[in-house]
């Protein structure tokens, strides 16, 4: 039950646009539901389960994209201004 509640968190976050936070705990979420899920007896409570672990995953990995594209793009960014900013003295 609490990978399910910190995933929900993770919901939350999502939706109030802080997606680092949400990331963070989709990742702790998960990290108790996936092991949790291998252990789950077969039947519709495992195939629920299943079904949600996959989307979490998927939103997961989704912020993960989102968020390296951003830090890619930034360091790029401050390095452009780096370069600009010098002066030969």
């Amino acid at each position: 039950m609490t990978g399910i509640e910190i995933c929900l968190q993770g919901e939350e976050y999502l939706g109030g646009g802080e997606h680092d936070m949400a990331l963070d705990r989709f990742t702790a979420g998960l990290g108790v539901l996936v092991p949790a899920l291998q252990q789950e007896p077969k039947g519709p409570r495992r195939d629920l389960l299943r079904k949600e672990v996959t989307a979490w995953m998927e939103v997961a990995e989704r912020l993960k994209q989102c968020y390296y594209e951003t830090n890619e793009v930034e360091s790029r960014c401050s390095e452009e201004a780096e370069k600009k900013s010098c002066k030969v003295q």
